[in-house]
């Protein structure tokens, strides 16, 4: 607790905060919300739930699955932040091997892989960014939450390849990307 606020502070940093009825947390956590609703999302780094509470406030349908790598985190998450009431099919994994496995595809995949300020050092590799992108259904939304300084520039760059750019977000020291996938075009020009 915090100036009256339950704060999940790691390495000196705010990771998440708890959302409380009628109440939306100050920082970058909004940002990562999209416009429109999702019906399937997934948060790489989930924390203590925050943007999953905020997605749940955005659509009462919405699946969500979080994966957070820290056992004790989770067990905050859980306790503390009470993330069972946002309804998160919440799963203990490091999010590069998640994504490599992974067979389901996700209308929303939100990635916000920070320990403390130290943005994880695999989320620049390309291997983990073409494998993220390819959990974006045709339409789908993919949120980056990345540091807003020089040497991330070619991560934002290599982030978006593929897609289109939706929205950037300044938030505080985090940049927030919104990237769309666009939908294939089938022979006769319909959408598919």
């Amino acid at each position: 607790m915090l100036d009256g606020e339950l704060r999940l502070v790691v390495d000196g940093a705010v990771q998440s905060v708890a959302v409380h009825a009628g109440e939306t947390p100050r920082g970058y956590w909004r940002a990562l919300v999209p416009a429109r609703p999702a019906s399937r999302a997934l948060i790489l780094g989930l924390g203590g739930g925050t943007v999953a509470y905020l997605l749940r406030r955005q659509s009462s349908n919405l699946s969500i699955t979080g994966v957070d790598d820290d056992a004790q985190v989770l067990a905050l998450a859980r306790n503390a932040f009470r993330i069972d009431d946002a309804r998160v099919n919440v799963v203990q994994a490091d999010a590069r091997e998640y994504a490599r496995r992974c067979g389901h595809r996700y209308d929303l995949v939100i990635v916000d892989l920070f320990r403390g300020e130290a943005l994880a050092p695999f989320v620049a590799q390309r291997g983990f960014i073409r494998r993220v992108r390819s959990l974006v259904t045709p339409g789908g939304t993919l949120v980056w939450n990345l540091h807003r300084d020089r040497r991330s520039a070619a991560l934002r760059r290599r982030a978006g390849l593929g897609l289109s750019l939706d929205r950037r977000v300044l938030a505080g020291l985090n940049l927030v990307l919104h990237f769309r996938r666009r939908r294939y075009r089938k022979a006769g020009g319909g959408i598919l």
